[in-house]
């Protein structure tokens, strides 16, 4: 039914911020205006902790290039703030004017990544096509280009370079067009010298093949635009299949056909420094989602989950994975380590599989991550200062400084025996 005026003002919860007034901070209401895009909560004198360390949380839309500016204006301020943080692709350099503000970095918690889908069939379900596309992308050059260096190249293994469980000596595929065409050569994707020298498409009688790239507005187009350079350094032809979210296309897991579905998607999302079990979530073609109620999930038998995730990589397995003669197929060994470490008690040998599964994906290539930028946060001193990055993250998100252990305690969480 309609919601009355009242009810929109009465938003309410149990949690230690509630939108509506609040004893502790007199005469104020928590709103959101879409004018302005600050949004305020104020505590919940009500928590059952009690009510909270900070009064009141104001979330600030700052203009492109503006959070120095915001912060140098200084906390209640017009248009000043307490703390500020730059977006995943935003390429900041802390300026000297910003040289004595505290602040605090988190490596790896976030990356943009190109995700195959093996049921768009051929080449994308072949192995040197993959490997070839991770060849032909310098993602050194993309690190530099979006976030100004501040991050890192991810790891082929797909968990960040900062990761606990990391595997060490996994193939990096750095730019090398060279060892790309002869990958493309070696499954007949030629090129052709009566067409600028792209790449031709043998499954379809010769003529020129173009890679689509689905991608979003809700992240920076020029990592798109990057990738179509490099593709055509490669002498690949490609074409944007845009959308408004990535989210549905993904979720269905179907092949593009001219408006929806994807082929290659280049989608950006977190969930890379928690738990490691998100590999097999991710990646796994038996285990891809949500439970379904007539199984239950044992060592032998995980293939009783449907797909969920726009995070997902659709059709990795050992019918649909293919590749020039004499390929080894790696889907099989992956799955094998995912039910393994799932059950594992032992933490060395549960270490050990997770490891070989990273093993497993930079040799298929099923998914190509860009880069993972380092998140900061600068804060001015004097103020609240108990900010703190969430340990590994919160799944299926990245480690985030807006922690409501901090907001409700005024303490940080102090993972070190020696504190914070």
């Amino acid at each position: 039914g309609e919601r009355t005026a009242i009810e929109d003002n009465q938003i309410d919860g149990t949690g230690p911020y509630v939108f509506g007034p609040a004893a502790a901070v007199p005469n104020t209401l928590s709103t959101y205006s879409t004018a302005t895009g600050v949004a305020s909560y104020n505590a919940n004198t009500s928590f059952f902790l009690g009510t909270p360390y900070v009064r009141q949380l104001k979330f600030v839309t700052v203009a492109a290039g503006g959070n120095v500016a915001a912060l140098l204006a200084g906390s209640g301020a017009a248009g000043g703030v307490d703390a500020g943080a730059p977006g995943n692709e935003e390429a900041v350099v802390v300026p000297s004017s910003l040289a004595s503000y505290p602040q605090i970095s988190n490596p790896g918690g976030w990356n943009r990544s190109i995700e195959f889908n093996f049921n768009a069939g051929f080449p994308y379900n072949n192995v040197a096509f993959r490997q070839a596309m991770a060849y032909s992308i310098d993602r050194a050059d993309l690190l530099t280009t979006i976030v100004g260096g501040r991050g890192q190249i991810p790891s082929m293994g797909s968990l960040s370079p900062s990761h606990p469980f990391v595997a060490s000596g996994l193939p990096t595929y750095d730019k090398n067009l060279t060892t790309a065409g002869a990958l493309l050569n070696s499954i007949g994707m030629t090129k052709n010298p009566s067409d600028s020298n792209f790449r031709i498409d043998p499954s379809n009688g010769g003529a020129r093949f173009k890679a689509h790239l689905r991608t979003t507005s809700r992240f920076l187009a020029t990592t798109v635009t990057l990738i179509q350079g490099y593709l055509t350094a490669a002498n690949v032809d490609s074409v944007i299949d845009a959308s408004d979210s990535n989210d549905n296309q993904a979720t269905a897991g179907l092949p593009y056909n001219g408006t929806d579905g994807y082929d290659m998607m280049i989608e950006g999302w977190g969930n890379i420094t928690s738990d490691p079990d998100a590999l097999r979530t991710r990646l796994s073609d038996t285990f891809t989602g949500q439970l379904t109620p007539s199984c239950t999930p044992t060592v032998a038998n995980l293939g009783c989950h449907v797909n969920a995730s726009f995070t997902n990589v659709y059709g990795w397995n050992a019918t649909n994975n293919t590749g020039p003669a004499g390929f080894v197929d790696h889907s099989a060994d992956f799955q094998t380590q995912a039910n393994l470490q799932l059950f594992e008690t032992n933490p060395a040998n549960r270490l050990t599989e997770v490891q070989q599964m990273q093993r497993d994906v930079a040799a298929d290539v099923p998914l190509i991550q860009l880069y993972v930028p380092t998140s900061i946060i600068i804060y001015h001193s004097g103020g609240f200062s108990a900010w703190f990055a969430t340990p590994g993250g919160t799944p299926p998100g990245p480690p985030g400084f807006n922690n409501k252990m901090g907001f409700a305690t005024g303490r940080q969480f102090c993972p070190q025996p020696a504190g914070c």
